[in-house]
Formats: structure tokens, sequence, C-alpha cells
């Protein structure tokens, strides 16, 4: 709707919560759909290889990045090997972040309760003082 980029950071800064959660969740379907295609072309020329077609590679993908780990499928060359620990550790950051996520919004509803009454808090003081200005004259 035309929102400039400068809009967008400012809304990202102010929702860092819900923000934190989307890029955690457009960089792991980014990862995965990398890690899966990498790892296939990487062990289908493998000769002991398990991951041989792009459905397993998914497969395996998937189950490493939730820190599963079935066993049913895993790489044996290097590159297999490195793609397999990206994905454990963003994986763990995935959760980490989810966690995060979830925590913010069991503390949100408390902190609205308690700026509620700060302000409710601040008005009433501020009435005071006037009746006491007008007490004063």
């Amino acid at each position: 709707h035309g929102t400039s980029l400068r809009t967008v950071l400012r809304r990202m800064r102010q929702q860092r919560a819900q923000s934190s959660l989307l890029v955690m969740l457009f960089l792991i379907i980014f990862i995965i759909t990398i890690s899966a295609s990498v790892v296939v072309v990487a062990e289908e020329q493998a000769p002991d290889a398990n991951i041989v077609n792009g459905t397993d590679a998914f497969w395996w993908a998937f189950v490493t990045v939730t820190t599963v780990g079935y066993g049913d499928f895993y790489p044996i060359t290097d590159v297999g090997r490195i793609f397999a620990g990206l994905l454990m550790v963003v994986g763990v950051g995935l959760f980490t972040v989810l966690t995060s996520y979830i925590a913010s919004t069991f503390l949100n509803p408390a902190q609205k309760q308690d700026t509620d009454n700060l302000e409710a808090l601040k008005e009433e003081l501020a009435e005071i003082k006037e009746m006491l200005r007008q007490q004063q004259k």
C-alpha cells in the first residue's frame, strides 16, 4: 500500500517480538529449501547415500531443523554434514525465538495493565494538584 521502508522498520522496532518471529520463520523456510537442495545434489552422487531425491531431502531438512532427528535419513558427504550442522543451529535458534515470543505474549497483558494503572494514577494526581491549586487561591 505504498508503505515506505522507514515505516516498516519503525513498525518492526515497535513490535520486536512479532518481527523476530516472522523473520525467523522466513529464515527457516529459506534455509530448509537451500539445505534440502544442496544436500540432494551432494548426496545423490555418493554410493551409499540414503537421501536420493527431493522428498527425502526435504523430510531430512524438516526433521533436522525441528531437532527431532529420526535418523531415517542422514547425510554421508562432508557438504551434507555441514548443512546438517547449520540446520541444527538454526533449529535451536527457531525454538529460542518461538519461546521468547510466547513468553512475551504472556507478559504483554500484565505490562499493559500496569501502564493503564499508571496512566490512571497520573490523571488522578493531576486532578488532586488542580484541586489544591484552586484551594490555595
